[in-house]
């Protein structure tokens, strides 16, 4: 069962533009909004099946669908960092927190990515 609607894929390859794409992902980024993401994410790869079942993957389309999700995922680890940095994230303050503390910021962020991965899989 699915949880969303599917993209077109081969519309939007088509017809998408690389500056509507990071048009989005830009406007996830400033407003932190992972749902977002998480939305587009799980609608793209439920596209790409649609796809497949039909058979019109081809090399062209899995490699832009590969930088498609990759895009997706890196804008989403921007954000998880920025909603909890760690001072190593910024040399001049790195020495200012404890060893522990930024081991508890860095577990928080690979927790809220995985819960996102898991979120927004099909």
């Amino acid at each position: 069962m699915r949880k969303g609607q599917a993209i077109d894929l081969m519309k939007l390859y088509s017809q998408g533009s690389a500056n509507g794409w990071n048009e989005f992902l830009s406007k996830c980024y400033d407003d932190k909004n992972i749902n977002s993401l998480a939305k587009m994410r799980y609608s793209v790869q439920v596209g790409m099946s649609d796809l497949a079942k039909k058979k019109l993957n081809t090399d062209e389309m899995n490699s832009w669908f590969c930088r498609i999700i990759k895009s997706i995922e890196i804008t989403a680890k921007r954000i998880i960092k920025a909603k909890h940095p760690l001072p190593g994230d910024n040399p001049l303050l790195a020495k200012k927190l404890e060893y522990i503390d930024q081991k508890i910021i860095k577990e928080k962020r690979d927790q809220e990515l995985a819960k996102f991965m898991a979120s927004s899989s099909y």
